[in-house]
């Protein structure tokens, strides 16, 4: 064996024993240095090289064509490459190309003397090889016939096989059908993955199904289910049926759901588990849907004990099932579960407590789902959904009243809902009403029914204002009548409201002049003072703020004013007294029951600050109703003579207060 080299500056080559391998010398034409490679080659097997010598197929390259050749010079360097260890030379002097050889010599068992090599000397390391790109005809073998077809035989064997890639969905599902019934054969459950259009699902995928530790803990436990919801991107894979991922979004009620979700199912197609990725990783999504397992076991074993038991433990254990999947959010996904359990325990629960809960559940979801359409002819049939749906409310009062006050008035308030849907809002007042009549305890749902309240009566937008003429005319913010395709007032102590127009305004200074049509009695107006007033003076706010939150009866806060109208950017009043969304339009009054001003904003607050109310002077509504109400007049005495307790005025004062409602 040896080591052919070529000189870089002259081109030559020439040949030394393999035992100089990695040894520094001088080029025989030019004398200049060059570095040998330190060539190493491992041993083949025991063997290996007899059983080729005696192989009948065994090859002699005298004889192999110049293709055969080129063959064995392949196979020779992929054996090199895998078996043989090389070291190639120092930086510092000219790169070498070269070329293992075995000599005919060799082949004959020929002996040669040892050439004089000079200046030999050890040389560094270097990890990687620089090769010359050479054809193939410049190389020759002068191999023994055995050694060739050994090499040959080691550069055949099989190659190792690659590892498996984990960054595909080969081996996803994308029908649910299928996967139910290859999780009942090996008795897994399914894992179901909702690709839908945003970046963290994109995301999901890559740190998440497409790592290999993700594959080791599901393979023995889960059918994968890919559903790719594609609205703007290319899909993942090739979908084969866009329709049917769809409904099962919708099955899962996430048609309008829109990050990355995973339901985990079991066997039966019943859910579970809802997790939401919001990063971290496979490590992340494992932790979080860990927990899950046991939540699975929880609920196999309450149905185990629901299906064993028997009358009145049945109900408990109903009770006990519905509460749990309540409160794991299942409870939507079980309807054939639920009207089993209903219908069993409409005749079975002597107490009512449990029929209750799953009626008014079962009733609910039902108004849930139901949806107007723009279709005139759809729509019949949306009116005795309606219909039906509030026969069965009535009929359930009729059998058993209800127990839970709060729940009714629940179910009266999704009555009033379905009622305005389609356009019966009279009607619909009317179960709100109800509702709010119960008092329900909890003060969210006080709350819920009063916003449903102004929902139904399509309500858009509301304020105060105060009566300043007995034949009609209430004065109140322009900004509160700004906009409104209909306008109403409500009047003191009356359920009714009576239709209002503008027939004055001051856009600048935020000044509307209202006309209403009074009933029989005439409504007491309020006396407007057009004097100064002080700082420090006590004033007290009428009005109806935040009437969805705190109910539609008027308030009074009071206070004091904190600077008047000539020390404010807006020149307005500066008052401390409460005032909030609602309040606009009413009147701002001193200890004698007149107006001084008209609450008209609040300034902004942040932080730790705390905001004030603001109200347009009495000598800008004077001057305003001089103008535009005729037979006005104002007094000028702002005096705080004769002071009344809050009481007093609160009697005089409320008589004249309206609220002035927008509706759609």
């Amino acid at each position: 064996m040896h080591i052919v080299a070529e000189c870089a500056a002259c081109r030559a080559r020439f040949k030394t024993p393999l035992q100089y391998s990695g040894a520094r010398v001088r080029c025989p034409g030019c004398s200049t240095p060059v570095t040998l490679a330190h060539l190493t080659v491992t041993a083949l097997p025991d063997g290996a090289v007899a059983a080729a010598a005696e192989s009948p197929t065994a090859v002699s390259s005298k004889k192999a064509s110049r293709r055969g050749k080129r063959r064995l010079l392949a196979a020779l360097a992929a054996a090199a490459l895998i078996a043989a260890a090389v070291i190639w030379p120092d930086p510092g002097f000219p790169k070498l190309n070269l070329r293992a050889e075995v000599s005919a010599a060799e082949e004959s068992g020929a002996q040669k003397p040892k050439p004089a090599v000079p200046e030999v000397e050890s040389i560094p390391v270097i990890s990687r090889p620089e090769l010359r790109d050479y054809a193939a005809e410049e190389f020759f073998l002068d191999a023994p016939p055995a050694a060739v077809a050994a090499v040959a035989a080691a550069a055949v064997a099989p190659a190792a096989q690659p590892a498996p890639s984990y960054a595909t969905f080969d081996g996803w599902l994308q029908d649910i059908e299928a996967a139910k019934a290859k999780a009942a054969a090996e008795k897994k459950n399914i894992l179901v993955f909702f690709h839908f259009d945003d970046e963290l699902s994109g995301e999901m995928v890559e740190d998440v199904f497409f790592q290999e530790e993700f594959h080791k803990k599901t393979d023995g436990k889960f059918v994968l289910v890919l559903c790719d919801v594609v609205e703007s991107r290319e899909p993942r894979v090739k979908i084969e049926n866009a329709s049917r991922n769809r409904k099962l979004a919708e099955r899962f009620h996430l048609e309008s759901y829109g990050g990355p979700m995973t339901v985990l199912v079991d066997p039966q197609g019943q859910p579970y588990g809802f997790d939401v990725y919001i990063g971290g990783g496979h490590r992340r999504f494992f932790e979080d849907i860990a927990p899950y397992d046991d939540q699975l076991a929880e609920r196999d074993e309450i149905f185990a004990e629901i299906a064993e038991a028997k009358d009145a433990d049945k109900v408990a254990a109903i009770g006990r099932g519905f509460t749990f999947l309540q409160d794991c959010g299942l409870a939507s996904h079980y309807d054939a579960t639920l009207d089993q359990w209903l219908a069993f325990t409409r005749t079975a629960d002597t107490e009512g407590k449990v029929a209750e809960e799953l009626f008014a559940y079962h009733w609910m979801m039902k108004c849930a789902e139901f949806r107007v359409s723009s279709s005139a002819l759809l729509n019949l049939f949306r009116y005795a959904t309606v219909n039906q749906l509030l026969a069965e409310l009535e009929q359930w009062k009729k059998d058993r009243p209800f127990k839970d006050h709060d729940r009714e008035a629940t179910l009266y308030m999704y009555a009033g809902g379905l009622l305005a849907a389609v356009g019966r809002n009279q009607d619909a007042v009317r179960w709100v009403e109800a509702g709010i009549a119960l008092e329900p305890e909890d003060p969210e749902l006080a709350v819920q029914l009063q916003r449903a309240l102004f929902g139904v009566q399509n309500i858009t937008g509301m304020g105060s204002g105060f009566v300043v003429s007995s034949d009609g005319h209430v004065l109140t913010n322009y900004h509160v009548v700004e906009g409104a395709s209909r306008l109403m007032v409500q009047l003191p102590g009356r359920k009714e409201q009576v239709a209002a127009y503008v027939v004055a305004k001051d856009e600048k200074r935020d000044m509307a002049l209202l006309k209403i049509r009074l009933p029989k009695e005439q409504l007491p107006a309020i006396t407007v003072s057009a004097g100064n007033m002080n700082r420090g003076a006590r004033v007290g706010a009428f009005g109806f703020p935040s009437s969805d939150i705190t109910g539609s009866g008027l308030k009074l806060t009071t206070g004091i004013i904190s600077a008047t109208a000539d020390y404010t950017l807006n020149k307005m009043l500066l008052l401390d007294c409460r005032v909030n969304p609602g309040n606009s339009g009413g009147p701002l009054c001193d200890t004698r029951g007149r107006v001084v001003g008209m609450v008209t904003a609040k300034s902004m607050s942040g932080g730790q600050l705390d905001s004030y109310g603001m109200a347009l002077p009495g000598k800008d509504l004077d001057a305003f109703l001089q103008q535009h109400l005729p037979g006005y007049t104002a007094t000028q005495d702002a005096s705080d003579e004769n002071r009344q307790e809050w009481e007093e005025i609160d009697q005089k004062v409320s008589q004249s207060v309206v609220m002035v409602i927008q509706k759609g």
